[in-house]
């Protein structure tokens, strides 16, 4: 269960458990409160679709209804949702005896804590999940906020579950085309991520503005959002705007990940950093900020490099050093594939079966 299929990281996920879960033991069916978005093409095609027919955002109480009404039609042993908005409405909706239920969170606790009436979710989440039986974090440090946050220190039913990744499908993308990296360019960064204060690209330029001006590098920003046209401004006001190339949405980023010397993750929060294991399995170098949960559980000084939070100092410096010693940033990325092999699809999918299966039957 989800709200809808947009494009963003849950539900890429969602799309891979069901592509992989083991038809012998599971009959996957897909509700959404929306049935939108990006994936929605993705559906593996024995799999139904029901919509709740969300209209606006005052359809809350409808949804739950409509939810109630699917729950006493179809009868499910058990229901996952993924993101909150739709773990609110299965948990509201959950009768006693209705059906198992298992929460997938992926995001960080303290963050819908810093939103707009971010207490009040809080609260509300708070008293939500004491309904259900399990609730699955991306990694351990998301896990640790849950039971601190959430659940008042308990952790009887929270459980680390990893991220699928179809690591052919990232290596045959990255190979599908040319990049517009230029073959003779040397200090070759990429940033990926939202154009977003969360994912801190202002402190990525603020760290490339304090490379010495006889350092050859170019950096490539991929993706969107509000902070666009700041960070154009902020470029240019740094003098560093010719060597900034601001490529928008991509649709297969992984040719320009790959022929990357470097990745660069300066996000503040994160939950976990899907971009660093793709960056990882490419043989890219990434270098991060050690911020609150996710990077630290991926990087460990031998596939790449830490970097306290905010430190833009220290960050530039790692950066000087990795380009001006390609050999140490080479040995580092030869190290990516295997530090990231226990996340591919098909490891995580079996792990998510046991999930399953252990509260069936508890």
């Amino acid at each position: 269960m989800a709200p809808d299929l947009a494009g963003g990281g849950a539900e890429r996920i969602l799309i891979t458990f069901l592509e992989c879960l083991n038809r012998e033991h599971f009959e996957p069916m897909l509700v959404l409160c929306e049935k939108t978005g990006f994936y929605c093409q993705s559906v593996p095609k024995d799999v139904p679709v029901f919509s709740l027919e969300k209209k606006s955002r005052w359809s809350f109480l409808a949804l739950i209804w409509r939810f109630k009404k699917w729950l006493k039609y179809n009868r499910p042993d058990i229901v996952i949702s993924f993101l909150w908005y739709a773990d609110a409405i299965q948990l509201l909706g959950k009768t006693e005896g209705s059906h198992k239920s298992i929460c997938s969170f992926h995001t960080v606790p303290s963050e819908i804590a810093r939103d707009r009436l971010g207490w009040l979710k809080i609260k509300l989440l708070k008293s939500l999940y004491a309904r259900t039986d399990r609730i699955l974090g991306v990694s351990k440090s998301v896990v640790d906020e849950i039971n601190q946050l959430l659940l008042n220190g308990e952790s009887a039913k929270t459980f680390v579950q990893h991220n699928p990744f179809e690591f052919d499908f990232i290596l045959k993308s990255a190979e599908q085309n040319q990049s517009s990296w230029s073959q003779e360019q040397k200090g070759r960064i990429v940033f990926v991520g939202r154009l977003e204060w969360v994912k801190g690209p202002d402190l990525f330029l603020d760290s490339l503005a304090l490379l010495p001006k006889r350092l050859e590098w170019r950096a490539k920003i991929i993706g969107t959002g509000s902070m666009h046209n700041a960070l154009l401004q902020q470029a240019e006001s740094l003098g560093i705007s010719d060597k900034i190339d601001f490529e928008g949405f991509v649709k297969n980023p992984f040719p320009l990940i790959q022929q990357a010397d470097l990745l660069v993750v300066t996000s503040r929060f994160e939950a976990f950093p899907s971009v660093i294991v793709e960056a990882l399995s490419l043989q890219t170098c990434a270098i991060s900020f050690d911020c609150p949960t996710g990077p630290a559980e991926l990087i460990d000084n031998e596939n790449g490099v830490l970097i306290s939070p905010g430190n833009i100092n220290a960050l530039a410096e790692a950066i000087q050093a990795l380009i001006e010693n390609p050999q140490l940033a080479g040995t580092m990325a030869q190290k990516g594939p295997n530090s990231v092999a226990h996340l591919a699809s098909d490891k995580a999918t079996i792990m998510l079966e046991k999930h399953l299966a252990q509260t069936v039957n508890s």
